[in-house]
């Protein structure tokens, strides 16, 4: 972690934010290993969700675990993960060989917790594989997301088999990839229909930019950072000219100062892309995130809510997104350093 921060662009102000993240998600996570979007703690801004512990859990237990942080080691966070990950456990529905993660999910959440939760245990599972509880529940929760594909478009919404929409597909292609980065088996057919909805939810002919589905509105920029970090995973190269394109647009247009979900995909686009363009974001996203976290009060270690859904989920959403990012130095590997190298093998 030490080298990956130098090497890649944290410093050790970034350091310290994360650390004091995980302080305080630690000091408010509930008794039944939960945490509750309406439920941040003093000082704190709640989010509407009165439910969806699933979701907010899942996020919480991203940020421990995109440090290193585990289950199963010993370590300052060890049992917190540890409850955290018995109460996903407990909560889920298992139906014909899938793990129904959604939980008591409010409103159009649904199918956004089951891709955070899947991606939750899978990278739990990814630092700890001899825990096979876990790979089976992650093996699990896939077949679910798997069975969930809209049998037409190839997308994901809402509710299981709907027509599809680019947000809820990132998070269910991140989960695909992460489980895969376990080593759990993900059908090839469901991510060439992801494909499919990835390319018909184009904005720009080239495919270098991203509408919210493929029918509706012309193109984002949080739909067209996640629509192209999914390219990335799915297997669009570095040198692929819409790609460039699309990453140079992002580029020009900066980090926001509101919208972290917007900052969060296009972290990781630029971070995997690499070159000057990211070294330019690095410096405004990170010295960004490091000016604006709260350091006095009860709520030291947070970020207040600026991004649009928030008011669904609070301080502890933009929390988790802030820590999120501020972990990218080390969380996942440049992907395509990792293809470099096995080229070259």
């Amino acid at each position: 972690r030490r080298a990956s921060v130098q090497k890649y662009g944290g410093t050790a102000a970034s350091e310290l934010a994360v650390s004091m993240g995980l302080e305080w998600l630690k000091g408010i996570q509930q008794k039944d290993g939960s945490w509750k979007f309406s439920n941040p703690g003093p000082g704190a801004e709640p989010g509407e969700y009165q439910r969806t512990e699933v979701g907010a859990t899942s996020l919480a237990l991203l940020c421990f675990l995109g440090a290193g942080h585990t289950h199963a080691q010993d370590g300052p966070y060890r049992e917190t993960i540890h409850s955290g990950l018995a109460y996903i456990g407990s909560q889920a529905e298992i139906v014909q060989g899938t793990a129904d993660l959604r939980g008591a999910s409010e409103g159009n959440a649904g199918m956004y917790v089951q891709g955070l939760a899947t991606i939750c245990i899978s990278e739990a599972h990814a630092l700890e594989p001899d825990d096979e509880d876990l790979r089976q529940l992650t093996k699990m929760a896939v077949r679910f997301i798997e069975r969930s594909q809209d049998p037409k478009g190839g997308g994901w919404r809402y509710y299981p088999r709907q027509p599809g929409d680019t947000s809820v597909v990132g998070w269910q292609v991140m989960a695909l990839q992460s489980a895969k980065a376990g080593r759990i088996k993900v059908s090839s057919s469901v991510l060439r229909d992801a494909r499919k909805f990835l390319h018909d939810a184009r904005d720009a002919t080239d495919g270098s930019s991203y509408r919210y589905t493929p029918d509706r509105g012309e193109a984002t920029n949080s739909m067209t950072a996640g629509g192209l970090l999914c390219r990335m995973y799915l297997g669009w190269r570095k040198d692929y000219g819409p790609l460039e394109s699309g990453v140079r647009h992002l580029s020009a247009v900066g980090p926001s100062r509101s919208d972290m979900y917007y900052n969060y995909y296009a972290t990781q686009v630029l971070r995997h892309f690499g070159d000057d363009l990211w070294d330019k974001w690095n410096l405004q996203m990170r010295e960004q995130l490091v000016n604006t976290q709260v350091t006095e009060g009860p709520a030291a270690g947070s970020w207040l809510p600026t991004d649009r859904h928030s008011f669904q989920a609070g301080q502890i959403y933009q929390t988790a997104l802030c820590i999120l990012t501020l972990e990218v130095y080390y969380r996942h590997l440049p992907l395509y350093k990792r293809l470099e190298a096995a080229d070259a093998e």
